[in-house]
């Protein structure tokens, strides 16, 4: 008897480890359903995102159509769920409030409506077209459209598909004198560009890069590995390099890739190199904590070399529903200019975590360490609040900025300079409240209360050139507050997005207060406007694309301008330029 009681709790113990995975593996439930035209026909290539609680999360899971119409997602943790069904010339569905029970499938089907008839109602033509019927797919596999039962079933579960993206817009700074230094696309022509192919099951590439052809001219590529085994489970490799021509306006300077063409010994070499290598990963735990870390080592040469080593670590962690807290470590800011989306999601980052700039014929490099910690909660179905404290630390030289030293005759003097390092260091806490306005209109407001850098000396006493001359001296760290309000707006009928931003702060500070929140590159107090505009294009030999018209009007009204009195003149110091950019963006799968 005394040895069965021994044995009952060990063989108990038994059964629990080994029912362990089987109970894990059943937790999850599978979403599946169908995407059609009004006239219903099937529609293939339909772009089915699902996030977590409304369209303004991080994806969670997505996927395509197959040429039935069918779509699946499987693994898909419990609870509520909005899915979002996009494809070109057709207006795009949000279906809100999916229950996600374990081990269940749900079944949640869509009817698309065409977008002014620029598709006609007919079937799909990659259903029937003669290019189509019989195709090599980017998985590497011939298929028969036209035959039934020839579409494998795990097709739906390939997680990657051929597609690209390009970028190209053209800016121009309104008043030749009032410029950022340097001024990477702000004005000039600016090309982004990435493309995806598949190699694997669960594995692809991506090609990806950036041309600029402004003041300081560049240009840098990038290849990417990417690996994901599951929605949780995310690998990249990328190794890049570019070139950068500092303080050169015409973009005939630009030097093509010594690995595709045999350069011309007679142009000017340019002036720096860059090679990096980075690793990133992302992995989530018990459906509650998701880990993103990974690195970048980047190789500077401009005669002699720099490495900048750049780790990169964010924690988000949801103890309950309607709670996040988030920690991260990056040297990697998100800028609107530097940035590019694939038509599946996935955003790629094109900037380099190392800073470089070159003032009176030197070149320097630094870079800015930003760690933050945050916590947001929603507060109802539409609005939510979020409280981060921040700090940035500078390793070499800060903001570049321009001084223009105006003078009672008429002449006109400017010089570059930049801040030491423990003048750009910053810190400071920032409060945001964000709710939907209406059902297609969103509004934000940030406050924050930050160190930033400005002038303190005397004026209208000391003469330009001795301000001009000690400037560094007589800048000082400051405390500022600092508002900015954002209103943006979806007009579903036409697919039209409308963004405008306000921020405001007393004085003028040169560098920015909070700068790797900046997302829109305001810099500091002034308004922007932009205007994105879907242009639908009827499909093609089997190829389907979407044009995206963009529009962005920053600091018309001239804000933000440091104006110091002299007793000889006036010197102007600005980072927030008066800016008007257009161009277009092509998204093709």
């Amino acid at each position: 008897m005394r040895c069965l009681i021994r044995i009952l709790p060990l063989a108990l113990l038994l059964c629990l480890a080994t029912a362990a995975p089987a109970a894990g593996a059943a937790g999850n439930g599978t979403l599946a359903g169908t995407v059609m035209s009004a006239e219903g026909q099937a529609l293939i290539g339909a772009v089915v995102a699902l996030f977590r609680q409304d369209d303004h999360s991080a994806v969670i899971s997505l996927t395509r159509s197959d040429q039935r119409g069918i779509y699946k997602l499987s693994d898909i943790a419990p609870g509520f769920y909005s899915l979002r069904v996009s494809r070109a010339g057709y207006q795009d569905v949000l279906s809100r409030q999916i229950t996600i029970n374990a081990g269940r499938t749900t079944t949640v089907n869509l009817v698309l409506q065409e977008f002014f008839d620029f598709i006609s109602a007919r079937n799909d033509p990659r259903n029937w077209d003669v290019r189509t019927v019989m195709r090599s797919t980017s998985d590497r596999r011939l298929i028969f459209r036209a035959l039934p039962g020839t579409a494998p079933s795990d097709e739906l579960d390939v997680p990657f598909h051929r597609n690209g993206t390009l970028s190209v817009a053209s800016g121009s700074v309104l008043g030749g004198d009032n410029y950022v230094f340097p001024n990477f696309g702000d004005s000039g022509f600016v090309s982004n560009f990435a493309f995806a192919e598949p190699v694997s099951p669960h594995g692809r590439m991506i090609f990806s890069g950036q041309v600029n052809s402004g003041y300081d001219s560049l240009w840098r590529v990038r290849n990417t590995y990417q690996y994901r085994t599951g929605p949780g489970s995310n690998f990249k490799v990328s190794f890049g390099y570019g070139r950068l021509n500092l303080n050169r306006i015409n973009p005939g300077t630009l030097a093509p890739p010594p690995d595709f063409f045999t350069e011309d010994s007679m142009k000017p070499a340019p002036q720096v190199e860059t090679m990096t290598l980075g690793f990133q990963a992302s992995t989530s735990f018990f459906n509650a904590m998701a880990v993103e870390y990974g690195f970048d080592v980047s190789r500077v040469r401009y005669g002699a070399s720099t490495n900048v080593w750049s780790p990169y670590v964010q924690l988000v962690f949801t103890p309950r529903s309607g709670w996040l807290i988030k920690s991260t470590m990056t040297s990697r800011r998100v800028s609107d200019n530097h940035l590019i989306q694939l038509p599946d999601g996935e955003t790629i980052n094109l900037v380099e975590p190392a800073s470089i700039s070159k003032i009176d014929n030197e070149i320097n490099v630094s870079q800015v360490r930003h760690s933050e910690i945050s916590v947001a909660r929603k507060l109802a179905e539409d609005t939510s609040v979020e409280v981060a404290l921040y700090r940035d630390r500078v390793d070499g030289p800060g903001t570049p900025f321009l001084m223009t030293i105006d003078r009672p005759h008429g002449s006109q003097v400017k010089r570059a300079a930049q801040l030491r390092s423990d003048q750009d260091a910053q810190q400071g806490i920032r409060i945001a409240f964000a709710r939907m306005l209406f059902e297609s209109v969103r509004g934000s407001v940030s406050y924050n209360y930050g160190t930033a850098a400005g002038f303190a000396g005397s004026e209208g006493t000391l003469s330009s050139e001795y301000i001009a001359s000690r400037f560094l001296d007589m800048i000082q760290r400051s405390y500022y507050h600092s508002v900015t309000s954002q209103v943006e707006a979806q007009i579903p009928q036409t697919r039209t997005q409308l963004q405008a931003t306000v921020r405001w702060h007393p004085g003028n500070p040169i560098n920015t207060i909070d700068w790797f929140a900046d997302n829109t590159e305001i810099y500091n107090k002034g308004m922007s406007f932009s205007i994105r505009q879907a242009i639908p294009l009827p499909e093609f030999m089997g190829c389907a694309g979407r044009w995206e018209a963009l529009v962005d009007i920053r600091n018309p009204f001239d804000m933000g301008r440091n104006h110091i009195s002299a007793s000889d003149g006036e010197i102007s110091v600005t980072r927030n330029p008066r800016t008007l950019r257009f161009g277009l963006n092509l998204n093709f799968f």
